[in-house]
């Protein structure tokens, strides 16, 4: 699986710093589908429940709000190139 997120700058001069990038968090979800083939006039699989962070409580990550244990990208140890496994961190 792959993911990308885009940043841009609201003034096409600026170039953007690493440092001022937002906390770059990973949600997840598992979105469970059913697909009945009979049943008459049913084309495409209907959601039937989502799985997510549901039940966690909040807590404060570099003065932005987290569910605990949502993973995020330690910001501060960011660079160019390949993001290293410590530099994933989970909300505590």
């Amino acid at each position: 699986m792959t993911a990308r997120r885009d940043f841009r700058s609201l003034d096409d001069t600026a170039q953007i710093k690493l440092g001022e990038l937002p906390v770059i968090q990973f949600h997840w979800e598992l979105n469970l589908l059913q697909s009945d083939l009979a049943a008459p006039g049913v084309t495409a699989p209907v959601t039937k429940v989502v799985l997510m962070y549901m039940n966690e409580d909040f807590v404060e990550v570099e003065g932005e709000q987290l569910f605990r244990g949502t993973l995020y990208i330690d910001r501060n140890r960011l660079g160019f190139g390949n993001i290293a496994p410590d530099q994933i961190l989970a909300a505590q």
